[in-house]
């Protein structure tokens, strides 16, 4: 891929091959997300075993929910709006310092929310723990929503060394202090807590990343505070439901088994989808260092490019992940044994290879899908999450009682190809881009 000029935090322009060296970043934080994810979810399933960990991802899954509630699509404004105007590092500050004060104001009482109605929730799902767990992630949302903007201002202005970094960091901190939290032999519900002190610290590190980018916070140049929350409310409430629904969509199986089923085998599934959804996260990295390409060429109104480069991912991206999937499938039964998992370990492979066969599938094309957003269609994206994410509620209500936790891994498979191939028509058919 030849070189391109691109700045990096307030250094000048340099020319190197970045979207390459991007990727190659990006998958090495992945790699080690990944693995790190493993770690944490193998601690707690060693240490306290299945309803544990059922228990502490069930609560996992509310936070990253609820947290999508509470930013409510501004993260998206801020992406949408620096990606198209990155060369004016004025203006791009100043939309983050109003998309974090937007987002301050609506996150603050949606924790409050969480906090005083989880004895709600824990009764709904027939888990006192979860209670608890629900009390700890708290706080915890209040800070994801700042990261996450800050997360999507970094995307926009091609930071993603910087992401990947953090990302990583996110995942260190995380086991650690989850490690520290059952070595001093925590209560189950308390577990939790680990996700929202690591996101505190993250937030503080993130803010010493920016330094001069951010403060003083209430200073706008030229660019007056209130047009600014207001076209960040405006995108924000257009394209927040897509947002949450995309969340919601990788936790609906996990919601719904904890509906039907028991805590232990929320868990057995939990650490598969962790394991999956590692390997899904190949598909996040390659949409997020691809996005701010496309609103540059939208922005340019180079469709040819556009296409072009969707021609290239799917060409070079579907081989990777099939043996990327076939390492996954080879690797995950010697992985369950070093855990001492024998009595239900066909569970945990079946489960992995249905989820791993839908993402292989999806992958070349839904790495693209962004292109809506880019394209200033937050409307259109959030009709296609919702009707992907009702198609996953309907075949799992179906499928889970009768085929339990694989019952909800088809359903998941299911509902990615049905969000693809959507948002592949709705582009040819709206935009008039073939990805």
């Amino acid at each position: 891929m030849p070189p391109v000029q691109h700045k990096v935090g307030l250094l000048k322009s340099v020319t190197i091959p970045k979207f390459s060296s991007d990727f190659i970043w990006n998958i090495i934080s992945l790699a080690l997300v990944g693995v790190l994810g493993l770690i944490l979810n193998a601690i707690v399933l060693a240490w306290r075993g299945e309803a544990t960990l059922g228990v502490f991802n069930l609560s996992f899954s509310f936070f990253i929910i609820l947290a999508q509630i509470a930013v409510c699509g501004v993260q998206l404004s801020v992406l949408q709006q620096c990606s198209w105007r990155a060369h004016d590092l004025t203006y791009c500050r100043d939309s983050l310092k109003a998309g974090l004060l937007l987002v301050s104001l609506i996150a603050f009482p949606v924790s409050l929310g969480v906090y005083y109605g989880s004895s709600v929730l824990a009764e709904i799902f027939q888990s006192p723990p979860l209670n608890l767990g629900l009390k700890s992630i708290s706080i915890g949302v209040f800070f994801f929503c700042l990261n996450k903007v800050l997360t999507l201002y970094f995307n926009a202005m091609r930071h993603m060394r910087s992401i990947a970094i953090f990302q990583a960091l996110r995942f260190i901190l995380l086991t650690i202090l989850l490690a520290i939290m059952l070595w001093f032999n925590c209560r189950d519900g308390l577990l939790p807590l680990a996700i929202s002190i690591t996101e505190c610290i993250l937030f503080l590190l993130m803010l010493g990343y920016l330094k001069k980018d951010f403060f003083p916070i209430l200073q706008f140049t030229g660019n007056g505070l209130g047009r600014l929350l207001k076209s960040h409310l405006s995108f924000g409430l257009r394209g927040f439901l897509s947002g949450f629904l995309v969340e919601m969509n990788t936790r609906v199986d996990i919601l719904m088994l904890g509906l039907f089923v028991a805590d232990e085998k929320v868990g057995v599934y939990s650490f598969v989808a962790a394991f999956a959804e590692g390997f899904a996260q190949i598909i996040i990295v390659m949409r997020r260092n691809i996005d701010p390409l496309f609103g540059k060429y939208l922005a340019q109104n180079q469709v040819h490019k556009i296409e072009s480069l969707s021609k290239n991912i799917r060409k070079y991206f579907y081989p990777l992940m099939c043996a990327l999937g076939l390492v996954a499938l080879t690797v995950f039964p010697f992985l369950l044994k070093i855990l001492g998992q024998t009595g239900n370990i066909n569970d945990y492979i079946y489960v992995l290879a249905i989820l791993i066969v839908g993402f292989v599938l999806i992958s070349g094309y839904n790495a693209c899908i962004g292109i809506l957003l880019q394209g200033k269609r937050p409307g259109t994206f959030t009709l296609i999450m919702l009707l992907t994410v009702m198609s996953n509620i309907l075949i799992n209500i179906l499928l889970i009682p009768h085929f339990g936790i694989y019952g909800a891994a088809i359903a998941t498979s299911c509902s990615f190809s049905i969000q693809t191939v959507f948002a592949i028509v709705t582009i040819k058919s709206k935009m008039k881009i073939r990805i």
